[in-house]
């Protein structure tokens, strides 16, 4: 005769191995995304109180430091098609540590001076008022 449990099995090894596969295929597509090249150019764009200020072509413009004229107490350092808040003088330096940012999407922001950079792909530089072409 024979002994059944009669509490439920909750989780089997069937049930593990979905799991993991289900994070296997996350972390596959994940990684996908963030390491796959879109191919466009990168264009960052710098704003003060809102307005944009300066147009910086990534792939073009030439590596070092760049002030900007309307709050000279915010630098930039430009290096290897990437760009980042270099030497600001705010409280916190929450935005020294947003790091290098290259990405179409991405976006760094210094609040006490008002400043934040946007970096775009070309079809966004060339189109600034299109959000999405169709067709």
């Amino acid at each position: 005769m024979s002994i059944e449990s009669t509490q439920p099995m909750f989780f089997r090894k069937r049930d593990a191995l979905i799991a993991a596969l289900i994070v296997l295929l996350a972390v596959a597509g994940g990684a996908w995304i963030y390491l796959t090249p879109d191919g466009t150019a990168s264009y960052a764009k710098v704003y003060f109180d809102n307005h944009p200020v300066e147009y910086l072509d990534l792939s073009k413009d030439t590596d070092g430091l760049l002030t900007l004229s309307q709050q000279p107490n915010v630098h930039f350092e430009i290096s290897d098609h990437k760009i980042r808040f270099a030497d600001v003088n705010c409280p916190d330096k929450i935005c020294e540590g947003f790091g290098w940012i290259f990405r179409p999407g991405e976006t760094a922001v210094c609040l006490p001076n008002r400043v934040y950079i946007q970096i775009v792909s070309d079809t966004e530089a060339e189109n600034p008022d299109v959000d999405a072409v169709i067709g």
